[in-house]
């Protein structure tokens, strides 16, 4: 931090692990989820439950396994469990091909 600002340079920005969904997940499902989220917050409605798919989604995207996904949902501190549950249940349905956008 210089000048009061942060700065990032190319350089730094290149070395950060971009996963590349294209591969492993539809783009449509996270462009879908995306503009359903901001739907339901725009209208005062909890977005929680497609908020939980995105989580689900972008865990499978960086191929964490279950143990490596669980110990991340160790460190969400306002982590509920029905959330933590719902965070589980569809990263095993991505797994299983069974994942489903119900938007």
């Amino acid at each position: 931090m210089a000048g009061g600002y942060l700065r990032y340079d190319i350089p730094y920005l290149e070395q950060l692990p971009i996963a590349d969904f294209t591969e492993r997940i539809p783009e449509n499902h996270f462009i879908r989820l995306s503009k359903h989220i901001n739907i339901l917050k725009s209208t005062n409605n909890d977005s929680t439950y497609y908020e939980n798919k995105i989580d689900a989604l972008v865990f499978h995207l960086y191929g964490l396994t279950e143990v490596e996904m669980n110990q991340v949902l160790d460190t969400f501190k306002d982590l509920i469990s029905e959330n933590r549950n719902h965070i589980v249940r569809e990263y095993v349905n991505i797994a299983n091909s069974t994942f489903q956008l119900e938007i």
